[in-house]
């Protein structure tokens, strides 16, 4: 299952190169779909402990995006003074 994950990966990074030098917007479109999808197969190929190491990322990653909302959404201490 590594391999066909690597594979995966590997036709991802190569349609992203091909994406990044593609002009017309209607094929970049659809090179960015196909690497969408190959990356989607690597995840789903991958073992259990790469997606657990990328799922750990991703929510370490959004912890500063979480409690920036939340202390926005907070009244300051101006608006507390009022």
């Amino acid at each position: 299952m590594l391999v066909l994950s690597l594979i995966a990966l590997a036709m991802a990074v190569v349609f992203l190169c091909i994406s990044a030098n593609i002009t017309d917007r209607v094929d970049q479109i659809i090179s960015m779909l196909v690497v969408l999808f190959f990356l989607a197969l690597s995840l789903i190929f991958a073992p259990l402990l790469i997606k657990l190491l990328i799922a750990t990322v991703l929510l370490r990653s959004l912890q500063p995006i979480l409690r920036t909302k939340s202390a926005s959404t907070e009244p300051s201490i101006s608006q507390k003074e009022k």
